[in-house]
């Protein structure tokens, strides 16, 4: 007890989240708190103070290594890290923590873009090799078209989810797939 009081009294710990843990109150959002990611090694995340066990990064804005992030203290489920700038957490302050990523090796983090291009034969192969010799693995795709050709082509639509180790590897990415011919539009979906 006297170590609990003393992070306390140090901030290290939140008064506030010790006693949602003892006491939990009746949860009123968890309806409206969106689900965390899951990543199999768990999250690169360092806390002082706080079980790593706790610590879920959440799908609202999908916060990967290199994007700057800040900790939620949720009532009785530990701490959500959301990117700093997340709308859902703006306006609160009261149960902000710091926290910083950790580097952890062969750890992946499912990351959305949103891809407008070309309706042309080859060019979901040409996306696809180009993301796979950035050594980065498409986990999920949702692709499809506007339906309408004329006599140039079409436009496609595609939502991929990748999996990357942070900012850095996504950008190269990125970077690679705005350079094939016929790509309009290339964006990091939150």
């Amino acid at each position: 007890i006297d170590e609990l009081l003393m992070q306390i009294g140090n901030a290290k710990q939140s008064a506030l989240h010790v006693v949602n843990l003892l006491c939990p109150e009746p949860d009123t959002e968890t309806e409206k708190e969106p689900s965390p990611v899951a990543s199999p090694l768990g999250p690169a995340i360092q806390l002082e103070g706080i079980d790593l066990a706790l610590v879920r990064i959440m799908k609202c804005c999908n916060p990967i290594p290199g994007d700057e992030i800040i900790g939620y203290i949720t009532r009785g489920r530990g701490v959500s890290i959301h990117k700093a700038n997340c709308p859902r957490i703006v306006n609160e302050t009261e149960r902000i923590v710091q926290v910083e990523w950790e580097s952890v090796d062969q750890v992946t983090y499912p990351t959305e873009i949103f891809l407008e291009c070309d309706d042309r034969p080859g060019m979901l192969g040409e996306i696809a090799t180009s993301i796979a010799q950035c050594k980065v693995n498409i986990m999920k795709g949702n692709i499809g078209t506007t339906g309408r050709r004329t006599l140039r082509n079409g436009t496609a639509c595609d939502r991929l989810t990748l999996g990357v180790t942070g900012v850095e590897q996504l950008e190269d990415v990125m970077g690679t797939i705005r350079r094939i011919r016929g790509v309009r539009r290339l964006s990091r979906e939150p």
